[in-house]
């Protein structure tokens, strides 16, 4: 465990590093979030996942955070109090208007079924607000094909706060 927060942390470094460096040109994130609103740290602020009808804000005592680079994301949840990480995802992802694709390229806790997933979700910017809805598949692995299989579809919508 200690290797894997290790690992972590390197990953949370190199991504706010990537996310904070100069473009090519000299000009900074001013630029870039014309280009794509979405580049910075996002903190999570209510979600509504199928069966749920409402919205629900996270607690107090759990921290969702979401880092978007030009190609490339990751989040985490952790205990605000104990400072513990409970999950943890990333990958790369595609904007393309209002469409914002996710392909999850890693997964924690390890052998779930989100690791390869693509996630198409429906996405609007503004200000510092971010609102995402679309479908999880939740997927099992069938030995006798050798390949994962829809077990159910969830609707999820997200409201996400920028805080970087």
């Amino acid at each position: 465990m200690r290797a894997f927060l290790s690992l972590f942390t390197l990953v949370c470094v190199t991504l706010t590093f990537n996310s904070c460096a100069p473009s090519e040109g000299g000009s900074m994130s001013a630029e870039r979030a014309t280009r794509n609103p979405l580049i910075g740290k996002w903190e999570l602020q209510k979600r509504k996942y199928s069966p749920d009808t409402t919205f629900v804000s996270t607690p107090d005592s759990l921290g969702y955070v979401k880092i978007i680079t030009e190609k490339s994301f990751v989040w985490y949840q952790y205990n605000k109090n104990t400072r513990n990480l409970i999950m943890l995802g990333g990958g790369t992802y595609e904007l393309e208007g209002e469409s914002y694709y996710e392909h999850i390229d890693y997964y924690h806790p390890p052998g779930t079924y989100m690791e390869g997933s693509d996630i198409p979700f429906k996405c609007a910017v503004t200000g510092n607000e971010w609102h995402h809805s679309g479908y999880i598949s939740e997927r099992e692995y069938d030995e006798e094909i050798g390949d994962y299989v829809v077990l159910q579809e969830r609707r999820l919508e997200e409201i996400w706060q920028r805080v970087e």
